[in-house]
Parts: structure tokens; C-alpha cells; sequence
């Protein structure tokens, strides 16, 4: 039987939410801009408006005001939903221009209105919203949230001028992967434009891997596992996990699993101390036998960490560079044809201990590995299989940051322009705080 969807719940209104200075300080800019009324004939909720990704000065003030966390808050206090990006972000002008605005709904999931004019400064006006008998009206400084699919209308003014801060607020991690989209910087969002997706392990307990991880690490050698499975197979855990990753990501693009095709497996411990190299994962072997035949990728590389550590994983894109940070749990997918490593340890911190990760890579055609049998005595527990198939794999976030250059598409032989590009965008991921995409 399937569950009936959440109730909507009414708007909120948050009276002195926003400081009258601020209000003051937004509307004085906006006066001094240029507000841009839509010309859109077939649009009948066009709005005399400034975005705010437009304007510098109205850009700096949200910014310098810290009203990005004061909308979060808002959003929070509403809804417990958290802020990922904005649909739209503008200040809108009732005037002899614009009197109302008709009934309708707004883009994203939640919206956040606030009024930046004094009451006395204009006549009439007002919120009415469908299902809720009065009009709502708003004293400078104060704010509603409310349901983004809720039809509302703004009621005419009859004199004066009216100023209202408008964001159509998205709350989902999935509105960070499309472009067009405001970040929560108040750029433009680019959004990823590359093969590559950063995601967390639920509803699966990621510490169970942690002992066979580590002696598969110890192991030293990848593993096959083939995506059917064989009779009289003695391992479990690792096996598991592999090809439900496997089969995840394959759903994810519209493929299945082939006939000879499966996972490469194997495990990794780093010291504080250590790095690894920036490399394209591909068939070792096939490269050793044919040094002068193309080189073979796998469709799908994947790391999962086991642990926090402080150094974090950098995969070049076409477009982007993708910064993932180990935390435990984490889960991070990109395309085998992708440069990628793990940057230089830091100054060690107590109790950090070893960095653990287990690497999964999808391959539709099987390839020659050398750990099988060394494998198979390795063990771990059998209690685990209604763990792994409820295993599933959530959007993580990541923060968006301009890099001030254009990555170069970095394939086979480009490997040397790494550290350049690397020496460019760390003065600009230095103090930021979980995983980043540049753009």
C-alpha cells in the first residue's frame, strides 16, 4: 500500500525577521537600479523586477548581510528542509507600473518573501493565498515562507510603492546538478556537465567493510568479480558490495548487466603522509601484452571511504574538477577515461589514523586480474545480506566555486598539465569546507 504524500503546510509568516538598516540598505539600491519589467506578452505573471545575480551592489549586500543563512533559517524554521540552491532570487516593484499580480504558483519548492518598504509607503497591497481566509500583509523587515505550489496572488496597491525581496527556493541536492540555477553565492550555477556524480551510502552500515578492506589493502592485488554469480563462490561481503554498486550505477544509465562483464575490486590504506599519483584507471595487463594498441577504460570508476580523512580525491572532467572529500561513507562515481589521484597529506592529526577506501570499477567486458585466489581466504561475516540489498546510494552535496580558468579536456598523455592547473584553484578551495566542484 503506498503511503499518501505530506501535507502542505500553510504559509509561515516570521515578523521582524530581517533588520529595518538592511531593508533600508536593499531598497535604496534598487532604487538607485534599474528595475527590467517583463516583456513576455503571453506571460501573465511578468513582474517590474531586478534579479539579483544582476546587480553587483544588490548582490554584495545579501551577501555582506549574510541573508543566505537568514533564508536557510527561515526555510528551516518552516519546513526542517534544507537550502541547496535558488530558482530565482529578485526584488520586485508594486508601483503604477505594476499594481498586482495575478494568482499562481512559483518555480523551485519553497518560497521566501520579504518586505523591505514601510507601510505607510503605499496603499492596499497584500498577500492572499489560496485556502487561507485573510490577506496577509507584511511590516517592513518581516517575511513569509510557504509551499511553492501554493496559489497566491499579490492584491493591487492604490497609491505609493511597495518593495518585496523574492527567492524561489530549491531544497533538493539534485538542483545543484542542473545549470542556469543560482548558487548559494549568488552566481549562476553551471551545473555538472561532466561524468561524474558524488553520493553517501544508505541504509547500509559502510563499517562492516572496514575489516576485509583493510586486509584486501594489505592484499595489495585487484580482484574480478563477475556480475553473475558463480557457483561455489566462498567470499560474500566485498562481492556484494561490488555488484550492487555495480548495478546502481548501470540503473543510473539506462544499462544492465552483461553476460562478461563484472568489477575490478581492491582496497586502499593510505598514511597521512602519503599520495597517490594523478593516473587513468585501465586494463593493466591488456596495456603490458599491446603497448601500442588503444588503451582500455573501465565504464565506470567509484571510490567509497571507509573513514574521515583530511585529503581528498581530485578527478578532472571535460569541464569541471571535481574535489571530493573522504568522509566515511561517501561514495563517488566518474567516467574510466578521467584523470584523477589523491592530493599530498597535510600536517598529521591525532588520531587520524590510516586513510581506508574501497574502489569498485564497472567493466561490460571482463579483464585479467591477479588477486582471485589470494581473495578467496580472506573472509569476512555472512550476516549481511538484507544490508546490501536495501544498500542504496543518496546525492551528496558539493559546493560550487568559479575556478577562474576552463579545465582542458585532460585525457591520456595530459597528465602533466595537472599540477599546474592544481597550483591555480588551491588558493581558492584553501578554506572551504566539504566537497567542491569547480567550474
Amino acid at each position: 500500500m503506498s503511503s499518501s504524500p505530506p501535507p502542505i503546510l500553510p504559509p509561515l509568516k516570521l515578523p521582524h525577521f530581517i533588520s529595518p538598516d538592511i531593508c533600508d540598505a536593499l531598497r535604496k539600491a534598487s532604487e538607485n537600479s534599474t528595475f527590467i519589467p517583463d516583456t513576455n506578452t503571453s506571460y501573465e505573471q511578468k513582474t517590474d523586477d531586478i534579479e539579483i545575480i544582476k546587480s553587483s551592489t544588490l548582490r554584495s549586500l545579501l551577501l555582506h548581510h549574510s541573508l543566505i543563512p537568514s533564508i536557510t533559517a527561515a526555510l528551516q524554521t518552516y519546513s526542517s528542509s534544507p537550502l541547496t540552491s535558488f530558482n530565482d532570487m529578485f526584488i520586485v516593484r508594486y508601483s503604477s507600473l505594476q499594481v498586482k499580480l495575478k494568482k499562481h504558483v512559483d518555480g523551485g519548492d519553497i518560497s521566501f518573501m520579504c518586505a523591505l518598504s514601510d507601510s505607510e509607503s503605499y496603499v492596499g497591497g497584500g498577500t492572499k493565498f489560496e485556502g487561507v481566509e485573510e490577506v496577509m500583509h507584511l511590516e517592513k523587515g518581516s517575511c513569509v515562507v510557504f509551499d511553492a505550489s501554493i496559489y497566491h496572488e499579490g492584491l493591487p496597491i492604490t497609491a505609493g510603492t511597495r518593495y518585496l525581496l523574492v527567492a524561489f527556493c530549491y531544497t533538493s541536492i539534485l538542483s545543484t546538478r542542473i545549470p542556469n540555477h543560482i548558487t548559494l553565492d549568488l552566481r549562476e550555477s553551471k551545473g555538472n556537465r561532466n561524468r561524474f556524480e558524488l553520493g553517501k551510502v544508505e541504509r547500509f552500515r559502510i563499517e562492516r567493510l572496514k575489516g576485509v578492506g583493510k586486509r584486501l589493502a594489505k592484499l595489495g592485488k585487484s580482484v574480478w568479480v563477475p556480475f553473475v554469480e558463480e557457483e561455489g563462490e566462498k567470499f560474500s561481503l566485498l562481492t556484494k558490495f561490488a555488484r550492487r554498486i555495480a548495478k546502481l550505477h548501470l540503473n543510473r544509465l539506462g544499462l544492465g548487466f552483461t553476460k562478461t562483464g563484472g568489477c575490478e575490486i581492491w582496497a586502499q590504506r593510505l598514511s597521512s603522509s602519503s599520495s597517490i599519483p594523478f593516473h587513468l584507471d585501465k586494463d593493466e595487463n591488456h596495456a603490458k601484452l599491446h603497448p601500442t594498441l588503444p588503451t582500455k577504460h573501465p565504464l565506470i570508476s567509484t571510490v567509497t571511504y571507509l573513514k574521515k580523512s583530511e585529503r581528498s580525491t581530485i578527478i578532472f572532467g571535460e569541464n569541471n574538477i571535481l574535489i571530493s572529500k573522504s568522509e566515511a561513507g561517501k561514495h563517488v562515481a566518474f567516467s574510466g577515461e578521467y584523470i584523477h589521484g589523491v592530493e599530498e597529506g597535510g600536517r598529521k592529526r591525532k588520531r587520524e589514523g590510516k586513510r581506508l577506501t574501497v574502489l569498485v570499477n564497472v567493466w561490460l567486458k571482463k579483464i585479467i586480474v591477479d588477486g582471485f585466489a589470494e581473495f578467496e581466504e580472506l573472509g569476512d561475516d555472512d550476516d549481511f545480506e538484507e544490508d546490501i540489498n536495501n544498500m542504496n546510494l543518496e546525492l551528496a552535496s558539493w559546493t560550487e566555486i568559479e575556478s577562474g580558468l576552463t579545465p582542458p579536456t585532460l585525457k591520456t598523455g595530459r597528465i602533466e598539465e595537472v599540477n599546474d592547473i592544481l597550483n591555480v584553484i588551491k588558493p581558492k578551495i584553501k578554506n572551504v569546507k566539504g566537497s567542491i566542484l569547480l567550474v
